[in-house]
């Protein structure tokens, strides 16, 4: 995900997924302005080189990182 706003995920789930050749098994995120993770599963995920649920890259010291009330079960790098 490439987000030019703040970007909000709620109710989500993210489950059997995989990055064979990099990370975020999950989630991959490209920061720009600010990202919220709301209520969400992420279940047996997995990467290969780091953040087997969630990776992000090129984020600023500004940007706004929120992950609330989100369960984290059987991830794996």
């Amino acid at each position: 995900m490439t987000a030019s706003a703040n970007t909000t995920l709620t109710n989500c789930t993210f489950s059997g997924n995989s990055a064979t050749s990099g990370s975020g098994g999950g989630l991959f995120v490209d920061c720009a302005k600010g990202i919220h993770v709301i209520g969400t599963l992420f279940f047996n995920n997995s990467a290969s080189s780091g953040g087997g649920a969630v990776a992000m890259e090129r984020c600023a010291l500004t940007t706004v990182i929120e992950i609330s009330h989100t369960t984290f079960m059987y991830v794996s790098i």
